[in-house]
């Protein structure tokens, strides 16, 4: 039998850095867990570090991966490791050096220091500054991204947003699918922009003005692809848009041009009928799909906390407790269903033929009809608790981590942790080329403590009847 032990002080940190940091953050053997969630100029942390507070700041150095969670995180000293910022405003200061990869997750953003790992983001807007300096690759996903004339993405630019506005230099590629682009700097080889058909993103400002939130969001710039005379790119210039530019962009690049028509323009016979288009652009697919996400986990975290809050929160609290347990048998779990996906049809189909071959035919009615309705029915139920029920769970429990540092007077809300979690975690999913790693984490976790409490509840039973 596979054991899996995590001293349970651990918990709430081993919990985020499993679901959000899988495969950057490594294994914590040991941790600080500094007061008041600050680290003085001066000081020197020999370790991994956890910090939650209403303003966290890190001033000192760290000799290790850090997580920090506050409604501003701000980070003026060294970290020689990755780093998990989690919060309302994240700053990184002219000054400031992270030595490692960094990922956040926030309303706000603002670098001005140096990261030398890769950055991921999830916000409604981020700003690298004159100062910033991004060591390898930038992969965010949010509203706004925006590059000062000083800085410096060394690799490759990913990003899924409304509005990319770029005034630094990127070393190599950049890959944009957005409703407006403005480049003002550099990109060292190709680019690719991605705005599809710019009548379709309408006015943004009228759209978003009683979004909640709103105040988090930039002044919104006219949907489109606008390049500066003073911009370069040194390779190729690969673009969709409907409106062809063709010509005013040759001069700007050292390579080809080349124009896509969008696809939103191809028009079946029946969206022609109703004035409606097939596809949506990129910007506008990844927010409808996080909405739509959002509204599900919501909506069945609530029943779950309403028909059956007693089950849901020993699921989550078994999670919380034991995340490194959880996500052992969460793989566990999750191989054997897939194997058992792959052998049931072969077995079934091979004894409907003995059954059809025995009885004539008199009993593959009764096979098919209510075994087969059975196991497909056994099949939906595992893939809804692996890529749904078990998200919900995992949000949860980032809930549960997360509020009591945010809101301190409302640490045991059931529904705030429910909902704070959600929004997090939506966020964080929705990270370009990062997100699959996010739901596979929460995938994992969650269905390892769903088994866990299963198992927890055959134990008590069968003690009880033994009683």
């Amino acid at each position: 039998m596979v054991h899996f032990k995590i001293n349970k002080k651990w918990g709430p940190a081993v919990i985020l850095a499993i679901i959000l940091v899988v495969g950057i953050v490594g294994t914590v053997s040991a941790a600080e867990f500094p007061p008041g969630g600050q680290i003085p100029a001066g000081q020197t942390l020999q370790d991994d570090v956890f910090l939650s507070a209403t303003n966290v700041s890190v001033d000192g150095t760290v000799e290790g991966t850090i997580i920090a969670a506050g409604q501003t995180v701000t980070v003026n000293g060294v970290i020689h490791g990755d780093a998990l910022l989690v919060g309302e405003k994240v700053i990184v200061n002219n000054g400031a050096t992270i030595d490692g990869n960094v990922i956040l997750s926030c309303a706000n953003a603002t670098i001005n220091g140096t990261i030398t790992g890769s950055l991921f983001g999830g916000s409604a807007s981020i700003e690298l500054g004159d100062t910033a300096t991004i060591g390898r690759n930038l992969y965010y996903g949010g509203y706004s991204l925006q590059t000062s004339s000083g800085s410096v993405v060394t690799k490759d630019l990913f990003t899924g947003a409304y509005q990319a506005l770029l005034s630094g230099s990127v070393g190599r590629d950049a890959n944009i699918a957005a409703g407006a682009v403005e480049l003002n700097g550099s990109i060292a080889r190709n680019a690719t922009f991605n705005v599809g058909n710019e009548n379709d993103h309408g006015d943004p400002e009228t759209s978003m003005q009683f979004m909640p939130g709103r105040q988090y969001f930039p002044v919104s710039v006219p949907a489109g692809i606008r390049i500066a005379k003073s911009a370069h790119i040194g390779g190729n210039l690969s673009y969709s848009s409907s409106v062809d530019q063709s010509a005013t962009f040759k001069p700007l690049t050292t390579g080809q041009v080349i124009y896509q028509t969008p696809v939103p323009q191809n028009i079946s016979e029946a969206g022609r009928q109703s004035g409606r288009r097939e596809t949506n652009p990129f910007w506008v697919t990844t927010l409808w799909s996080m909405a739509s996400r959002l509204i599900t986990f919501l909506a069945l975290g609530s029943l779950a906390i309403w028909l059956a809050k007693k089950y849901f929160l020993k699921v989550t609290d078994t999670g919380y407790q034991k995340p490194a347990h959880s996500l052992g048998w969460g793989f566990i779990v999750a191989a054997v269903g897939f194997l058992a996906l792959c052998v049931t049809p072969v077995a079934f189909l091979l004894i409907a033929i003995l059954l059809g071959f025995i009885s004539l035919g008199g009993l593959i009615f009764t096979w098919v009809g209510v075994v087969g309705t059975a196991i497909l029915l056994a099949i939906l139920l595992f893939l809804f608790i692996l890529c749904t029920v078990s998200k919900i769970v995992a949000a949860y429990m980032l809930g549960k981590w997360i509020v009591p540092v945010l809101f301190p007077h409302s640490a045991d809300n059931s529904w705030l942790r429910l909902i704070i979690g959600v929004v997090i975690y939506v966020l964080l999913a929705a990270i370009p080329l990062l997100g699959w790693l996010v739901g596979l984490g929460a995938a994992l976790v969650g269905t390892g403590a769903i088994w866990l409490t299963i198992r927890s509840f055959r134990s008590e039973t069968e003690q009880g009847v033994k009683a």
